[in-house]
């Protein structure tokens, strides 16, 4: 999980494209993960980029439920 950022208690990464097709496939892919751990990170998206966000909204830092989903959304994008 090394390529992802921790800055002012988040963790952060943004996914590059070639095109909004896969943008769009890899965003729906992040939606369907967080539904299935029930953590929800922000995304912005963009023609070629998803940049996401993600911290335990209720404390405002980085737990182990931040770890777990950037870890499976990590792994989507490898898929």
């Amino acid at each position: 999980m090394n390529s992802w950022q921790e800055n002012d208690s988040k963790l952060q990464q943004t996914f590059r494209f070639s095109d909004y097709s896969s943008v769009r496939r890899f965003a729906h892919q992040v939606m369907e993960i967080a539904d299935q751990q029930n953590h929800h990170p922000d995304m912005t998206v963009s023609y070629r980029t998803v940049i996401v966000e993600i911290v335990e909204h209720d404390t405002g830092k980085v737990g182990e439920k931040c770890r777990r989903l950037a870890a499976a959304i990590t792994q989507a994008f490898a898929g």
